[in-house]
């Protein structure tokens, strides 16, 4: 496939997936450091990041997420939703990992579509679904 004939609609979503990850993390981890102020350690920020980019995170927020999103957005995100990985990482469950594959499947598409300002709303918007999420256990603790 030619770069002038590159569509990320025709990518499989897993491949989506795997550039949504890093667009992600990337974004949470320039969130959490913006945020911190100057008494935080990467530790702290480390453990925060990895809170917030698993897949039991992501899936806790997508049912706010989907309601955000177009027509071609969702179709996208349930593609992701459906591919069949081998297994779950460890600490989710087997629906957690395929609503967070995704919900990067999404990030990927959008990234590679250039669609950088939605890209960063949508991001922006379940990066403050995760911190309210976070924030209340918190709370119940």
């Amino acid at each position: 496939m030619s770069a002038s004939s590159f569509a990320p609609a025709e990518l499989p979503a897993l491949v989506l997936a795997y550039l949504g990850d890093v667009v992600w993390e990337a974004y949470v981890r320039r969130r959490l450091v913006k945020e911190a102020g100057i008494r935080v350690t990467a530790r702290a920020l480390h453990e925060k990041a990895l809170k917030m980019v698993s897949a039991t995170a992501q899936a806790s927020v997508l049912k706010d997420f989907e309601g955000a999103l177009t027509d071609e957005e969702l179709a996208v995100m349930k593609r992701g939703r459906r591919t069949r990985p081998r297994r779950a990482n460890r600490p989710s469950t087997m629906s957690e990992y395929r609503n967070s594959t995704g919900f990067e499947a999404l990030l990927g598409y959008l990234d590679l579509k250039g669609e950088e300002s939605r890209l960063d709303e949508l991001m922006g918007l379940a990066y403050d679904l995760e911190i309210a999420g976070y924030e209340g256990d918190k709370t119940g603790e």
